[in-house]
């Protein structure tokens, strides 16, 4: 099976939930046999990386080309006056339409993967290159993430520029999606929602897979540890994480203020460890995400905007990790909350249940047993390559 993945945000190092998910379906099908071959836009944020020593990057032999698709205020303003997708519009390029088109007609594939609803643009030229299964798998619904971040707007004047391109982004996906092949989501909450508007035939779910670690071991100190793990310029990340040190915090320390919260996270604005609470510590971009995680004894995932699935909780999951998140975090995610996760929305409830979870060695230990067996039942990687064997078996033409 000769495969070309094509992405909106270079998936290299894998250290965020949309690069994680790349890099996982790229190796999930790379141990199938499959041939893998990644084209990539390159951002500012996700900027084309040289990664030698990784299996998956030399295996797939990554193409890039350099693009600016962070926001600009004047792109909104002139979007205002016209009828472009200026939330989609960031993503196209001349140059990767022809590097698209160079490598299309220089290689047969039998499947084209478009990573996430930005890479939509592209379906057309694609079509009338490729006469393989075009798949498009997305990561979330994004028009209801930028509907969330409209909402969660305070600036009256932003919020009324977003009106016009968020509703744009609506049409966009709901009708760029309907043109593929086979639309694959990454949880049953999205696929729920994909089959009402581009039919069950067309949609299925392949779960995302993460290669389990045969053992994990939290660190010896971590009994009064408390973690987070996040992209501090992700906004969803940056509203939880205010509420969760303005509001949640400062009761966990009236409970036990012998607890700490470290903070891992890359591009955090500069200021951000000028004023963290008192025992809050900002530990800057992780370069060993797993042991991190294993740093504490619990991993709080505060989110109030999510779509799709959050990578970084299925991370803790699979580590054996407990997980303390809100009901919007754990969509998609099919844990039962004082068992394998816990799910707190207000912050005496988050505060209580964290203080009584770090208190309980007996039930600290079962939640983390339990998200483990999960982990292993619903993210293994062979329940992503099954369902690739499957989707192709129906899809293939």
């Amino acid at each position: 099976m000769n495969v070309l993945q094509i992405c909106h945000k270079f998936p290299f190092p894998p250290n965020d939930g949309g690069t994680l998910a790349t890099y996982q379906l790229s190796k999930a099908m790379i141990e199938m046999g499959w041939k893998v071959k990644i084209l990539s836009l390159a951002t500012r944020k996700h900027p084309h990386s040289e990664m030698p020593l990784d299996p998956i990057f030399n295996t797939t032999e990554p193409e890039s080309v350099t693009i600016d698709t962070n926001p600009q205020l004047s792109g909104l303003i002139k979007n205002f006056w016209s009828n472009t997708n200026y939330i989609v519009s960031r993503f196209d390029s001349k140059e990767f339409s022809d590097l698209i088109v160079t490598t299309l007609s220089n290689n047969k594939y039998d499947l084209v993967v478009f990573e996430g609803t930005f890479t939509a643009s592209y379906i057309d030229l694609v079509r009338k290159k490729c006469a393989g299964v075009l798949l498009m798998r997305t990561h979330n619904v994004e028009f209801q993430l930028w509907e969330e971040r409209l909402y969660s707007e305070d600036n009256f004047f932003k919020r009324n520029l977003l009106k016009a391109p968020v509703k744009q982004l609506r049409e966009f996906e709901l009708t760029e999606l309907k043109k593929f092949d086979v639309v694959a989501a990454i949880s049953m909450t999205d696929k729920a929602f994909f089959n009402s508007y581009i039919g069950l035939h067309k949609t299925i779910y392949i779960p995302f897979g993460i290669s389990l670690p045969d053992e994990t071991v939290v660190d010896d100190d971590a009994e009064n540890k408390i973690i987070f793990l996040g992209a501090l310029d992700w906004e969803p990340n940056i509203h939880g994480l205010k509420w969760f040190l303005e509001e949640v915090w400062p009761l966990i320390r009236e409970r036990n203020n012998r607890l700490e919260f470290h903070i891992g996270g890359r591009n955090a604005s500069p200021d951000f460890a000028d004023h963290l609470p008192e025992g809050v510590i900002f530990k800057g971009e992780i370069e060993d995400a797993h042991s991190f995680i294993l740093s504490g004894k619990l991993m709080a995932v505060p989110l109030f905007e999510a779509s799709g699935i959050r990578i970084k909780i299925i991370e803790g999951l699979a580590l054996g990790q407990v997980v303390c998140t809100t009901t919007k975090g754990a969509q998609g995610i099919p844990a039962q909350t004082g068992k394998d996760i816990i799910i707190a929305d207000t912050p005496k409830q988050m505060a209580r249940v964290i203080v009584e979870t770090m208190r309980s060695k007996d039930q600290s230990e079962s939640i983390a047993k339990h998200a483990r067996i999960l982990a292993e039942s619903e993210f293994d990687i062979s329940n992503t390559q099954k369902a690739l064997l499957q989707m192709i078996n129906t899809f293939q033409k």
